[in-house]
């Protein structure tokens, strides 16, 4: 399965999801490439740093279970094209705030309806107003929405140096939710 991440914003957390998402997989036993498409190398030196026999960079020619594409901010329209038409599915990351609206409208724009786009609400903080009204921000975008998120939890963050282990109960239980919905929609 090929999965992009992508949204013209940088700092959504494209790079932190195609992490979590190869540590979950890897964990499962399945050959998880992370293909660093981000001059700032932060997948890639992820991979280095984990040190996980399931988790490799992409090498064209592989073979691997899932390919998780993570991408730049302002990634340019002509390689949007390029990555969808590689990709079983779209990832958009998208945190919940007014000032990320802008930018991913404009990913959902270039991606001109692609069916296999979903937003994902990443770094979410449930105890806000704006996290009861996260529906609403899908239908505005015009895209379809994964009906599991990830909390704003400071254990995804030390999974991202120290591994699965790192994860508590409930990051463990968000993270496995997510990767399952994922792999129903490939």
């Amino acid at each position: 399965m090929v999965i992009t991440l992508v949204n013209f914003k940088g700092g959504c957390g494209k790079t932190s999801l195609a992490s979590l998402l190869a540590l979950y997989w890897a964990e499962k036993g399945k050959e998880t490439a992370i293909w660093d498409r981000d001059r700032q190398g932060s997948a890639e030196a992820f991979v280095a740093h984990i040190e996980h026999e399931k988790i490799v960079d992409y090498q064209e020619g592989e073979e691997y279970d899932h390919i998780l594409i993570d991408t730049p901010g302002g990634l340019k329209a002509g390689e949007l094209k390029k990555l969808v038409d590689v990709s079983d599915l779209i990832l958009i990351p998208f945190q919940l705030s007014p000032t990320d609206m802008r930018s991913t409208g404009e990913t959902v724009r270039h991606l001109g309806g692609v069916d296999k786009a979903r937003l994902i609400f990443n770094r979410v903080n449930r105890a806000t107003a704006i996290y009861k009204d996260r529906r609403n921000y899908a239908e505005v975008l015009g895209v379809k929405a994964l009906k599991n998120h990830l909390g704003d939890r400071v254990s995804f963050k030390h999974a991202l140096v120290d591994g699965w282990s790192a994860l508590n109960g409930k990051a463990k239980e968000e993270l496995t939710a997510v990767a399952k919905e994922i792999e129903r929609h490939g």
